[in-house]
């Protein structure tokens, strides 16, 4: 075998290769998205989930913002203990109300109607 079939040998082989690689990635892409669902969806629908999404990037985008301020906040101030005490408490008791760990207060069965 000369030299210039060994090296046109090789570069189709290499070709081939990248070529199997790249169908393989749109055969696990097309199964990883689930076209019936996208399909069968009117643009309405799409627009309607987009802007939820969007909706809920802004969220997890300000609540990223504010969670950066807050590590700033503590870089930048020096509290005392008991000032940290009193933050991380604060800030507690606001993931607990996130979290929806707070006690409820209201009348018992309230939502029964009496006839």
């Amino acid at each position: 075998m000369s030299k210039g079939k060994l090296v046109m040998s090789i570069t189709i082989g290499l070709m081939a290769t990248v070529l199997i690689a790249v169908i393989f990635i749109q055969f696990r892409t097309v199964e990883e998205v689930d076209v019936t669902s996208i399909e069968t969806m009117r643009e309405e629908e799409l627009r309607t989930e987009l802007s939820t999404w969007k909706t809920r990037y802004e969220e997890v985008e300000k609540k990223l913002t504010e969670t950066l301020a807050t590590i700033d906040e503590y870089n930048q101030r020096e509290l005392s203990e008991q000032e940290k005490v009193e933050l991380m408490e604060t800030e507690l008791a606001q993931a607990n109300m996130y979290l929806g760990k707070t006690d409820v207060v209201g009348p018992r069965y309230s939502c029964y109607i009496k006839r």
